[in-house]
C-alpha cells in the first residue's frame, strides 16, 4: 500500500499464557511489557525513544496462545524498525531494575481488572468451564504469581520460547517484496535456531457431563449474565459455521438475541455473542449486561433463542 509513506511490522511469538504453569503464571504477558526496554545494544528507553524519532510508535499484547510486538513508523525508517524488533526478540536485557518496576506496573493492570465487572465475570467464566486446561487462568496472572517471578526465571523462559522458528514476521504498508525479503535478512538472518527443545504438551480439558453454575454477588448496580459452551478449536471444520452463528445471534442491531432480548422484550440492556476459538478447544459464550431481577427471565430467552437454531433451519 503506496498511498502514505507509513509501514507497520508485527512479529508473533508462538507462545503465551497457556504454555506457562502455575508457579510462573502471568510470565508471557510480564515479556511483553519488558521486550522493549532494553537490549545489549540498547539501554533503557532507547527503543521507545528511537520509534518515537522516527515519527512511530511501539506496542504489544499478549494472549492465550500468542504473545505480538507491534511498530508503525515511517517507510523511510523500515530498517531501523526490523533492527529494533530483531534486537528485541534475540537480545532483550530484561534490566532487573526495570523489571521491578514493570513487574509493579502489570499489578496495577491486574487490580484494574479486577475492578472491571465485566472482566471479572469474563475470568469467572473461563476458570469454570475449565478445569485442567490452562486456559482457565487469566492471561494476566495473579498479584502474587508476577510479584514472585524471578529475573532468572524470566531468562529461562525467553531463551525457551524466543526462537526464529516460534517467530512470525508480518509487514504491510509502503513497502516492495524484493526489498522487504532482503532487509528481513540482513535483520533476522543470523538468528540461530533453537536446539530442538520441544514445547510442553497442554493438559487436555476432559469432558463435562452436566451445567455449571457459579453466582458473584458483588455491590454493582447492573448484573452480568455469561453463558458458554464448549467448542473445537481454530483449525476444526466448523470453526467457520461457529463464527456465522455468533454473528447471527449476538452480532449488532440486527442480530436474534438482541431483537428478542432488548428490542421486543425489554429484559437486558446489552447482548452479545461471540465464538472464542484459540488453538485448543475454546468456548462459544453468550454475555449480556441488565438489571438483577430480571435474570431468569433473560436467562430463559436468551437459551430459547439458542435453541431455536437447533431445531429450525437458518434462512
Amino acid at each position: 500500500m503506496h498511498d502514505a509513506p507509513v509501514v507497520a511490522l508485527q512479529a508473533w511469538v508462538d507462545v503465551g499464557s497457556a504454555d506457562e504453569t502455575e508457579a510462573i503464571a502471568g510470565i508471557a504477558h510480564l515479556h511483553e511489557h519488558m521486550l522493549f526496554k532494553g537490549t545489549a545494544r540498547r539501554g533503557v528507553g532507547e527503543i521507545a525513544r528511537a520509534v518515537e524519532a522516527a515519527g512511530g510508535e511501539v506496542n504489544a499484547w499478549t494472549s492465550f496462545d500468542q504473545t505480538a510486538y507491534h511498530l508503525v513508523l515511517a517507510s523511510s525508517e523500515l530498517a531501523l524498525g526490523l533492527d529494533i524488533l530483531a534486537d528485541a526478540l534475540r537480545d532483550s536485557s530484561f534490566d532487573a531494575v526495570e523489571l521491578a518496576k514493570e513487574s509493579e506496573v502489570v499489578v496495577e493492570e491486574i487490580k484494574r481488572a479486577e475492578d472491571s465487572p465485566a472482566r471479572r465475570i469474563g475470568n469467572a467464566t473461563f476458570a469454570l468451564a475449565y478445569d485442567k486446561h490452562p486456559y482457565r487462568r487469566p492471561v494476566l496472572g495473579t498479584e502474587a504469581s508476577v510479584r514472585a517471578l524471578s529475573r532468572e526465571q524470566i531468562l529461562a523462559f525467553y531463551h525457551r520460547h524466543y526462537r526464529p522458528e516460534r517467530t512470525t514476521l508480518v509487514v504491510t504498508g509502503d513497502v516492495r517484496a524484493t526489498d522487504l525479503t532482503q532487509a528481513v535478512m540482513r535483520a533476522f538472518g543470523s538468528w540461530p535456531q533453537g536446539d530442538g527443545c520441544v514445547r510442553e504438551e497442554r493438559l487436555a480439558e476432559p469432558g463435562h457431563s452436566e451445567a455449571r453454575v457459579r453466582v458473584l454477588r458483588e455491590p454493582v448496580k447492573e448484573a452480568r449474565l455469561s453463558l458458554a459452551w464448549h467448542i473445537p478449536g481454530l483449525k476444526h471444520a466448523d470453526t467457520a459455521a461457529l463464527d456465522a452463528l455468533s454473528v447471527l445471534l449476538g452480532h449488532g442491531d440486527s442480530s436474534r438475541l438482541f431483537v428478542e432480548t432488548r428490542r421486543r422484550r425489554e429484559l437486558v440492556n446489552d447482548v452479545q455473542a461471540y465464538a472464542y476459538t484459540p488453538r485448543d478447544p475454546g468456548l462459544f459464550t453468550v454475555g449480556a449486561a441488565l438489571r438483577a431481577d430480571k435474570v431468569d427471565e433473560a436467562l430463559g430467552s436468551i437459551l430459547e433463542e439458542d435453541a431455536s437454531v437447533a431445531r429450525a433451519r437458518v434462512r
